[in-house]
């Protein structure tokens, strides 16, 4: 029982990693159809509530997409990636916030019917999402990301439909302006959330990265030192080599050392005359 467990494991992690990729490239077609018809609407009805949704659903799009090309990939490539999608977002954020203070100071009247329907078939859009992607949205860090876009999706086509029914309740487009600018805002700062947490991968892998150098390029823990005793043994036997003179002084002293005996010169013999 335990080996064919342990024969299925695999198995599983890759079925669910199969599965993973079939839900987000379900996502990623689903918000680039809604994108094309989300922001061609909006810009016909004059809805900046709509075209900053549209923008929303074009970076889930994109997110979701660049997810698939990721999947097997490490944690710091997969950090790389979601950091320059919220690098993208965060701009189409931007951009639309500059739009809607253009709307502000030149208010073009949105048609509240459009912004109704196509707000309700964006929501309904991003529920079915949600849906797929809840099961999967702590398995790494791009289902995660494209999980909040989607989430926070969800929040932009309520927003849109309050918009649609103010605007035409009240005859006026500063409600659609208004919900513009905060689904612009949300998007920005969901932007900021993703990067603020890639780089926190990055950093983290990379101080992996180093450390692991750091220990390569250490010498090894288990290399034999000279003991303490050992090495002063040795500082003494090179001291005695190098002083012999004073080696000797300590081992055998002064008053200690017998007087020196002279030795006598040898006298030279006269040599016999060959005439004695």
């Amino acid at each position: 029982m335990g080996k064919s467990a342990a024969a299925k494991q695999p198995e599983t992690e890759a079925q669910r990693h199969q599965k993973q990729m079939r839900v987000l490239r379900a996502v990623s077609a689903i918000n680039a159809v809604m994108f094309v018809v989300e922001s061609a609407s909006g810009y016909f009805a004059h809805s900046t509530a709509m075209v900053s949704d549209s923008l929303d659903m074009l970076s889930d799009a994109l997110g979701a997409g660049t997810s698939v090309l990721v999947g097997k990939s490490g944690p710091r490539k997969q950090a790389w990636v979601a950091l320059a999608k919220a690098g993208v977002s965060a701009m189409l954020g931007l951009g639309v916030l500059a739009t809607a203070g253009f709307l502000f100071f030149n208010p073009v009247m949105p048609v509240a019917a459009a912004m109704g329907v196509i707000g309700g078939m964006a929501l309904a859009a991003n529920a079915t999402c949600a849906a797929l992607l809840f099961r999967y949205r702590k398995d790494s860090l791009n289902l995660s990301a494209t999980w909040k876009c989607t989430r926070n999706d969800i929040i932009s086509n309520v927003g849109v439909l309050g918009a649609a029914a103010l605007s035409h309740v009240l005859l006026s487009p500063l409600p659609d302006i208004a919900v513009g600018v905060l689904v612009s805002g949300l998007f920005v700062k969901s932007s900021i959330s993703i990067a603020a947490e890639s780089i926190g991968v990055l950093r983290a892998t990379g101080q992996k990265k180093q450390d692991k150098k750091a220990q390569a390029a250490s010498p090894s823990a288990s290399a034999p030192q000279p003991a303490p005793k050992q090495a002063c043994q040795l500082q003494k036997a090179l001291w005695r080599i190098f002083n012999r003179k004073a080696a000797v002084e300590v081992a055998v002293p002064q008053e200690e050392k017998a007087p020196a005996i002279p030795v006598p010169a040898k006298v030279a013999t006269p040599v016999a005359s060959k005439a004695a």
